[in-house]
């Protein structure tokens, strides 16, 4: 993934994608130094079983606090069913 998948596909799809909808999009953490960086790091310090990105969650606490920095990852909900009550908006037909 990190050789072809990231550095071939994924950098010039996500600028095309943000040109497309007229937006500025930062990768701060698909720098070639920092990337250079973490390849070096022993996986002891990425990852264990239960939770991933360690060192990052480690660096979090200090600025959100360890309840938010280790919590269970959790995704984006899409607020559908108040979409779906809005019936004076053409796009929720």
């Amino acid at each position: 993934d990190l050789t072809r998948w990231i550095q071939g596909n994924n950098r010039p799809n996500l600028s095309a994608a943000a040109r497309g909808a007229g937006v500025e999009i930062r990768t701060p953490y698909m720098r070639q130094d920092l990337l250079d960086f973490v390849l070096t790091l022993p996986v002891r310090y990425k990852a264990d079983r239960n939770m991933g990105k360690l060192l990052f969650r480690e660096a979090a606490q200090r600025y959100v606090g360890p309840e938010i920095a280790f919590r269970e990852k959790r995704g984006f909900p899409v607020p559908v069913r108040k979409w779906s009550r809005i019936r004076r908006r053409s796009w929720t037909r």
